[in-house]
């Protein structure tokens, strides 16, 4: 009896050096962090008054974050832009 499997050997891949890495892509910032940021300006600037849930929501929604993910980052990027305005 013969051990392991009869599947054919596979080769390794290798990463496509022609690729370029960049920090954005053709839709827009790249990192959850940039996404955040742009929605954040763009929700403020739509309305300069809109709650912290609000915000929040849309960034589980649009961004690919848990609501508890969401909660650091809006106050991440609130420091970052109160930081920037002073």
């Amino acid at each position: 009896m013969k051990s392991g499997n009869n599947l054919p050997a596979t080769k390794p891949v290798k990463a496509d050096a022609a690729a370029p890495v960049t920090d954005t892509n053709a839709k827009g910032p790249a990192t959850k962090m940039e996404r955040a940021t742009a929605l954040y300006g763009k929700l403020l600037a739509d309305d300069p008054h809109i709650p912290r849930k609000d915000i929040i929501d849309e960034f589980v929604k649009h961004c690919e974050l848990t609501p508890a993910g969401a909660a650091t980052y809006y106050s991440t990027i609130k420091k970052r832009v109160s930081s920037k305005k002073s």
